[in-house]
């Protein structure tokens, strides 16, 4: 059984979840302004105290590695490593947009990403999340979850990603961008 408590800052919306053996059990989220510091420890204590977990009862926490906004990264990764210090548990680093390419996966095997199969079959996901500055952070990866590419920070323009979507199909996707 591993009971993992997730953080994510790194973008507009700051969310932190607690899922049980891969299995969501709360999740909290808001993209209410970039005031996560004020509301990723609140939302850690609601979760806590809705499910009736106690720290101590946690494996590991989770938290979004970036790309996405330094200081919702230092705000994240902060709090997720000083409570992974106190309680004695791991610190697990994940790539937001391979989660992001997760979240792509899992919703086509649902039949909620309006694709047909024959699209998904061969096709390239590219992830995007909001740099600012008409920016973004994406990442190619195959529908396997496998990256094809390491992450950029591009201004799109009719040209961006051309090699790849000359290579067949192309699905763009993301948080803010």
């Amino acid at each position: 059984m591993a009971l993992i408590l997730s953080i994510e800052t790194g973008t507009d919306i700051c969310s932190v979840a607690l899922a049980n053996d891969g299995e969501l059990m709360a999740l909290r989220e808001s993209d209410e302004g970039r005031d996560h510091a004020k509301k990723v420890a609140l939302f850690v204590d609601e979760l806590l105290r809705e499910t009736g977990v106690q720290p101590s009862d946690l494996d590991a926490i989770a938290v979004g590695k970036g790309p996405g906004s330094y200081t919702g990264l230092r705000i994240g990764v902060s709090f997720a490593k000083g409570m992974c210090y106190a309680l004695n548990i791991p610190l697990i680093a994940v790539g937001s947009l391979d989660a992001l390419t997760e979240v792509a996966r899992e919703d086509f095997d649902a039949g909620i990403l309006d694709l047909e199969d024959s699209d998904w079959e061969g096709a390239h996901l590219c992830p995007m999340v909001d740099a600012r500055r008409m920016e973004v952070y994406a990442q190619v990866f195959d529908t396997e979850g496998r990256a094809h590419s390491e992450v950029v920070a591009e201004v799109i323009t009719p040209d961006s990603f051309k090699e790849w979507r000359t290579k067949g199909k192309f699905v763009i996707f993301g948080n803010g961008a």
